[in-house]
């Protein structure tokens, strides 16, 4: 079951995913988030030389790397580096977190949250489309929370089954209900991938658990 991430879990979420990431063997330039985590004096960080090896010639971790970031950095530094750093962030992502908001289009990153406008759009949703739409959308949640983001399509297909989704009713197929998700940016849906963004995950699951969609069997 997700629950809700810190803000020093969401910030490792949000460095992860709009931070190009760190390889040992690189210039200090080239690796953003290694530099910055020998700014910020992180042990880990100052035991690597400036390309990224230790005295073994070990290279570092870079998800350690992007975790001590994430640890040590203050609101401020981080709302300035990001602004500093804004030409080599990713801009094919989007971020909207209970914390953290970063929109890729423009790269726009606030210390706010969308999941007012996120939860009226779960809520719509599963108006709209009733156990069908939540049979789907939890069957996509469990999936995910087991790490099963990727190729999932079918799986998916066949655990919403179980909890209720049927076949053959109008205007409320399989395909029309992940394309309606998609619309609503509650999942991102790519060559039979069904993923729903990390930093989303918390709230959906508080929706669905209100509505009461969270058995096997199905929701109301």
């Amino acid at each position: 079951m997700s629950r809700h991430n810190s803000k020093e879990e969401e910030r490792f979420l949000l460095l992860s995913k709009i931070c190009p990431q760190s390889y040992s063997g690189r210039t200090l330039e080239e690796n953003l988030l290694f530099k910055l985590c020998r700014e910020l004096k992180s042990d880990y960080c100052l035991g690597f030389n400036d390309n990224g090896y230790d005295d073994k010639y070990k290279g570092f971790d870079s998800d350690k790397v992007t975790k001590e970031v994430a640890r040590l950095i203050s609101d401020q530094k981080l709302n300035d580096w990001l602004s500093q750093n804004k030409e080599m962030l990713n801009d094919f992502y989007d971020f909207n977190g209970e914390y953290y908001t970063f929109n890729g289009k423009n790269k726009e990153f606030t210390q706010s949250s969308n999941w007012d406008m996120f939860r009226d759009r779960i809520k719509e949703f599963l108006e709209k489309f009733g156990n069908q739409g939540g049979s789907v959308l939890n069957a996509i949640l469990e999936l995910n929370e087991e790490g099963r983001r990727y190729r999932n399509y079918y799986e998916n297909q066949t655990l919403a089954g179980r909890k209720g989704f049927k076949q053959g009713v109008k205007g409320q197929g399989y395909n029309t209900l992940l394309s309606e998700l998609e619309l609503s940016k509650i999942i991102d849906f790519d060559k039979r991938d069904l993923r729903i963004p990390e930093e989303l995950m918390p709230l959906v699951q508080d929706v669905l658990n209100k509505r009461g969609s969270l058995s096997i069997t199905g929701g109301k």
